[in-house]
């Protein structure tokens, strides 16, 4: 009987476990999309930038629990088209970045610029 009990808490104690890592993460996920695109044709001062690091991620939204789009490589080139503060205090540039000219957000640290606007 001891046993049967210790399973049950056991697969109750999962399932609390994996309900709070799938809450957590769908709150990122949402976060992630809900910022992750601007409108790019509202922004005339467009700027350009390149990697100043070895690697840097190319992520879907402007936050570093986004996950990673595509990573680029040291000197890559890229347009800019806006930066945006997230909610944790980091800046993030929306780009469209060689060797793809994929478009996402890469922090701020990772890159050189020249200039970008606010994106919202």
């Amino acid at each position: 009987m001891a046993t049967i009990v210790t399973a049950a808490a056991l697969s109750l104690v999962a399932s609390v476990t994996t309900a709070s890592a799938s809450a957590s993460g769908d709150a990122t996920a949402q976060t992630c999309w809900a910022t992750g695109t601007p409108n790019i044709d509202s922004y005339n001062d467009w700027g350009y930038g390149k990697v100043q690091k070895a690697t840097a991620p190319l992520r879907p939204g402007p936050y570093a629990d986004c996950g990673t789009r595509e990573t680029l490589y040291k000197d890559a080139p890229m347009t800019i088209y806006c930066h945006y503060n997230n909610k944790v205090g980091s800046t993030w540039f929306y780009v469209s970045a060689y060797p793809n000219w994929t478009r996402g957000w890469i922090y701020v640290g990772n890159i050189t610029w020249d200039s970008a606007e606010e994106c919202w």
